[in-house]
């Protein structure tokens, strides 16, 4: 039975290249949930996408532990590599502990990859992101790009989440609890746990959460 409630990710990550070649992965979650260890990943590469012909396969390392805890979440990563090719692209296809599949494309290792460059949110406070309709429209144009033809890698330029109103939501739920203003007692871990939850708020929107669950990203 799984105790964890998985509240944002996969985040796919591109690691680099080991010494022998292989292709190396990672993917970010959080949970919510108050055991301290998480099931391992199951992996496999292919050639084509109908999953026949199984290259390569295994299971990650089962995490022993998350890499932070942000009051009520706790934030894990999982590590594997895959073989590449010299001219033939895979597909590497891999499962999270609740069954979630996703799959993502491996460029051969005499090509050029297809690269997908994102750069800021785009909107500021929540209320723009509430009654903005298309506020994702960048995202689903990427999307139908990688539908069409697969990217091999996302690009992150910066400014990904804008965590300015957090201090001015801090400031406001202060004031309301009659805290005094020179009082910054608690204000360090108030904001790394509004700043994390910011990004699960934005991170799990299904148009951004498909992407950065399918193309491995490279993020400043």
């Amino acid at each position: 039975i799984l105790r964890h409630r998985f509240v944002m990710g996969p985040i796919l990550g591109y690691r680099g290249s080991s010494d022998t070649g292989d292709y190396q992965l990672c993917c970010l979650v959080a949970t919510e949930g108050d055991d301290e260890t998480l099931a391992p990943l199951y992996y496999n590469v292919t050639q084509t996408m109908s999953g026949k012909h199984v290259i390569a396969e295994g299971y990650t390392d089962t995490l022993l532990s998350p890499l932070a805890a942000y009051g009520k979440y706790k934030l894990w990563r999982y590590d594997w590599e895959v073989p590449r090719h010299q001219s033939i692209d895979y597909v590497c296809k891999y499962v999270l502990p609740d069954n979630r599949p996703f799959v993502c494309h491996v460029p051969s290792s005499t090509a050029f990859p297809r690269i997908a460059f994102a750069t800021c949110a785009g909107l500021e406070t929540q209320e723009e992101v509430r009654t903005t309709d298309d506020s994702n429209i960048m995202w689903v144009h990427m999307r139908n790009e990688h539908e069409s033809k697969p990217f091999h890698l996302l690009l992150m330029g910066g400014d990904t989440v804008y965590a300015d109103p957090i201090y001015k939501d801090i400031q406001k739920e202060r004031k309301d609890k009659g805290i005094k203003e020179d009082d910054i007692t608690g204000l360090k871990e108030e904001a790394k746990i509004k700043y994390f939850e910011l990004y699960i708020s934005r991170w799990r929107q299904p148009e951004q959460a498909c992407m950065m669950a399918n193309i491995p990203t490279l993020m400043m």
